[in-house]
């Protein structure tokens, strides 16, 4: 690869929810910027997205040396849509201002941007690679830059020990006050650790494959519902649960 300098442009959106869309989580930052870094010097790497994605990886984004730029619109604009104009426009503004930049680093797979890329690479020389999701990229996008790199979601790491026994407990609490548990009340309304609701959710889901947790269907209000419970032969509810044992019954606090 030849040296030169390096501009990152990361479409943040598409880089979480392009990996937990499959029920997985996106690689680390920082490996973009190493990819980056392999071209030449980094002269700008940005992260485009709304608050919300942002928020799950600001501080991997800090230690990663990787700008996270808000995107957010008065009008009614989608998401989406605002987040792209914003990446655009700061590619765009890139090209004008920074002739210097040898390499364009385009992480997306949004065919929007096949016209900044071409152009990129045809009108001003420039060497663009686009990194993508190989599941989830736009062919005329692929098509359109110098090069292609996969992108590999990772498997995402189950809560430590003691967070899932939290979860126990609360799961347990809501049974003995006769509650209706199901996986989306629970995701929705449980808290822990800054974990997000579908965070939460993957978690709850993969209990439910470890067993820990069970699902039986009931009738409510005329229609079908999961209900979750506690699985009270499984260990670790077992052991989540002792800590709330009444000394000397073997049953459990109410």
């Amino acid at each position: 690869m030849s040296a030169g300098s390096v501009g990152l442009f990361i479409d943040f959106e598409y880089f979480v929810y392009g990996a937990e869309d499959s029920r997985m989580a996106p690689p680390p930052p920082g490996q973009l910027m190493e990819l980056a870094a392999r071209y030449g010097q980094v002269a700008t790497a940005k992260a485009f997205g709304n608050n919300e994605v942002l928020d799950r990886l600001r501080m991997e984004l800090r230690a990663a040396s990787t700008e996270a730029i808000l995107c957010t619109s008065g009008g009614g604009a989608k998401t989406k849509d605002v987040t792209d104009f914003f990446m655009l426009d700061s590619i765009y503004q890139t090209a004008y201002t920074q002739g210097h930049v040898d390499h364009y680093i385009v992480v997306t797979g949004d065919g929007h941007f096949a016209s900044v890329v071409a152009y990129l690479r045809y009108r001003l020389q420039k060497n663009t690679v686009v990194v993508a999701y190989p599941d989830s990229v736009s062919p005329e996008l692929q098509t359109a830059a110098n090069e292609f790199v996969p992108l590999r979601r990772v498997e995402k790491e189950p809560w430590p020990l003691e967070e899932q026994m939290k979860l126990i407990r609360f799961v347990h609490t809501g049974e003995s006050l006769g509650k209706l548990i199901t996986v989306s009340s629970t995701a929705r309304v449980y808290k822990s650790g800054g974990a997000t609701e579908e965070e939460r959710r993957d978690q709850i889901v993969r209990m439910i494959q470890d067993g820990v947790f069970l699902q039986r269907v009931e009738e409510q209000g005329g229609r079908a519902v999961r209900v979750m419970s506690v699985n009270h032969e499984h260990p670790l509810v077992q052991h989540a649960l002792q800590a709330t044992e009444v000394p000397g019954t073997g049953k459990n606090q109410e």
